[in-house]
């Protein structure tokens, strides 16, 4: 356990270690974009499917529309990420400053946090009678962890971001 303790470049899944370089924290903000695009969303659109599939007639309506504002979140989201991948990342690669329209950008993301947090609570008022659902506990499950996955990743951005956009 000592060695766990006082190795340096031990991290836990979520939990930044001060000791995680530039270059290294700029692959874990990939591999999240990563884990949020291609593992977490599809998983969260299948669930609303197992969901949909398993909703009385008269609630199916509640279920369209949280699953219309999750496909807005959705594409909000990937556009943000193309952005970050194409742009500001490259940037924060090279140690370039970030400009001051990009200083924008980079503080929109307690929104994404925000609009997640609205869309679990639209599914969770709409949905309440499906609450015995086992589908619809695990799209909430999902739901929520993209929840601590996009607030991790706004830490690690925050903790690059922030040097960058010191000067600004």
């Amino acid at each position: 356990m000592d060695s766990i303790q006082n190795n340096s470049s031990f991290r836990s899944d979520i939990a930044y270690t001060p000791s995680i370089n530039d270059i290294e924290l700029l692959k874990r903000i990939t591999e999240q974009h990563e884990e949020i695009l291609q593992k977490l969303m599809p998983e969260i659109d299948m669930h609303f499917a197992a969901v949909w599939k398993n909703t009385p007639q008269d609630e199916l309506e509640k279920i369209a529309r949280s699953y219309q504002s999750f496909q807005k979140f959705t594409r909000l989201l990937k556009d943000h990420i193309y952005f970050e991948e194409t742009f500001l990342l490259p940037k924060l690669k090279n140690k370039q400053k970030i400009s001051t329209e990009l200083v924008g950008f980079i503080n929109k993301h307690d929104s994404f946090e925000a609009m997640i947090q609205n869309i679990l609570i639209e599914i969770e008022y709409n949905l309440l009678p499906l609450r015995e659902l086992l589908s619809f506990r695990i799209l909430l499950l999902k739901m929520n962890r993209l929840v601590v996955l996009l607030d991790d990743h706004h830490t690690l951005e925050d903790l690059i971001f922030s040097e960058l956009t010191a000067d600004i």
